[in-house]
C-alpha cells in the first residue's frame, strides 16, 4: 500500500524541516520502563512532532506528526500465541495537530487535537521496529509477527486532550503546577476515554501544560 510508504517519506521530511520549526518534540514509550516489567499488550510508542507557533483556522498553533505504536502478546521463544492474548498489531500514522489556549483566570485550559491518517498491518513497519528495539535492548526476538499480525487496513483516527494548568504554589522562583488531563480517542483503530494528572514543580517552571501522553493500547479481542 503506497500510502504507508508515503508516511515513511513524511518522517524523513520532518527531519529535514527541523531547522525551520518553532519546536520539535520526540516522545518515546517502552514497556521496558514500566514497573513491574511486562512485555505484552502495549509494548512501544514513538511520536515525532514538528510544531509551528502560528495560528491556523481556529487553532492558536499547529503542527504535523508521525506516530508509530505497537502491541502484541507476551513474548516467548516460539511463534505460538495463547488464546486470549493480544494479536501482533502495528499502527503508523501521519497526523495534523492543532492546539487551542484559553485563559480561565484561575487556570489555563488547552485543547490539543490530532487528526490522523494511517493504517495497521505489515506496512506499519512495526515488525522491523520491534526487532531493532529488542536487539538494541538485548531482549527476546519477537517471532510471531509474520504468522499472527493483523492484516493491512487504512485508518482515520481523532484524538483530543483537555488539559488544565493550575498553579497551586507560586513562591517565585519556585512553583508547583497541578495538570489534570482528559482525553478522547475515536476512529478505526481504537475508541477510548482516558484521564490522568501531572505534577510539575521546580524553579522557573514554564507556564504551559506540557504535552499529552500517548494513549494506551486498544482492548484485546477475546
Amino acid at each position: 500500500m503506497k500510502m504507508f510508504r508515503y508516511l515513511v517519506y513524511a518522517l524523513i521530511g520532518l527531519y529535514v524541516g527541523i531547522a525551520n520549526a518553532d519546536s520539535f518534540r520526540v516522545t518515546l514509550e517502552n514497556d521496558t520502563l514500566s514497573f513491574p516489567k511486562k512485555d505484552s499488550e502495549y509494548t512501544h510508542g514513538t511520536e515525532l512532532a514538528y510544531m509551528r507557533d502560528a495560528p491556523l483556522f481556529f487553532f492558536d498553533e499547529w503542527g504535523i506528526e508521525v506516530e508509530q505504536t505497537m502491541y502484541g502478546p507476551k513474548l516467548d521463544n516460539t511463534d505460538t500465541m495463547k488464546q486470549g492474548e493480544h494479536p501482533y498489531c502495528g499502527y503508523l500514522s501521519f497526523n495534523l495537530l492543532g492546539n487551542q489556549w484559553f485563559d480561565l483566570n484561575w487556570a489555563d485550559l488547552s485543547l490539543q487535537h490530532s487528526f490522523g491518517l494511517g493504517g495497521v498491518g505489515p506496512h506499519s513497519y512495526s515488525e522491523q521496529s520491534q526487532k531493532y528495539i529488542h536487539k538494541w535492548l538485548h531482549c527476546k526476538d519477537p517471532k510471531g509477527w509474520k504468522k499472527w499480525q493483523i492484516h493491512d487496513e487504512f485508518i482515520f483516527q481523532y484524538e483530543m486532550y483537555a488539559n488544565l494548568n493550575i498553579k497551586a504554589i507560586d513562591a517565585d522562583p519556585f512553583a508547583l503546577y497541578i495538570i489534570p488531563r482528559f482525553g478522547v480517542d475515536a476512529g478505526g483503530f481504537k475508541d477510548m476515554i482516558a484521564t490522568g494528572v501531572d505534577l510539575k514543580f521546580g524553579f522557573n517552571v514554564p507556564e504551559n501544560v506540557g504535552s499529552g501522553m500517548i494513549l494506551a493500547a486498544p482492548q484485546k479481542k477475546q
